[in-house]
């Protein structure tokens, strides 16, 4: 599982090279689509995506989407030995 943070590049498709918050705020509905397509090599936190939803009331996000982002929420906190999330270094969204 590749897990990508607000201000990680994208490695991948028509925005590689440019962050995923950049992405989003350009084309919320590609972020979308990775998540229910490309599970295995994007993925992101639910916490972020309920930033995202801040910046994007209007935007919202598919059922499988919001669920492929809570799984990786799962599977982070479950190899971490103390069942926590590191802290996320994208707290300052504007």
């Amino acid at each position: 599982m590749k897990l990508y943070y607000l201000f990680d590049e994208l490695e991948f498709g028509k925005y590689a090279g440019i962050t995923l918050f950049e992405v989003f705020k350009k084309d919320p509905a590609y972020i979308n689509s990775c998540l229910c397509e490309r599970k295995e090599n994007f993925s992101i936190l639910y916490s972020d995506i309920e930033k995202l939803m801040k910046l994007n009331p209007g935007f919202i996000f598919s059922e499988e989407a919001v669920e492929n982002a809570k799984e990786a929420e799962r599977y982070l906190a479950s190899e971490d030995e103390q069942g926590t999330i590191p802290e996320d270094k994208d707290d300052d969204l504007e």
